[in-house]
């Protein structure tokens, strides 16, 4: 991620779950997800409700204000 830039909620999704050595896959088992699902989110192909970025929120183990790019 660039500090020129504020990145997406799907690249802050992208960027924690990889920080934490997770696939798509594993995230999506943990949040009941399915791996299409986190992989559209992570492109920012699909908006989702907040109740599933709570799910991520706590699996990635980051605040949901970290994920929309409101802090850093």
């Amino acid at each position: 991620m660039t500090a020129a830039t504020k990145p997406s909620i799907g690249e802050r999704v992208k960027f924690a779950r990889e920080e934490r050595g997770m696939s798509q896959y594993m995230l999506a088992k943990r949040t009941g997800l399915s791996r299409p699902t986190i992989a559209n989110i992570e492109q920012n192909k699909r908006c989702t409700n907040l109740m599933t970025f709570i799910a991520i929120a706590q699996v990635l183990d980051c605040s949901l204000d970290w994920l929309a790019t409101l802090e850093d």
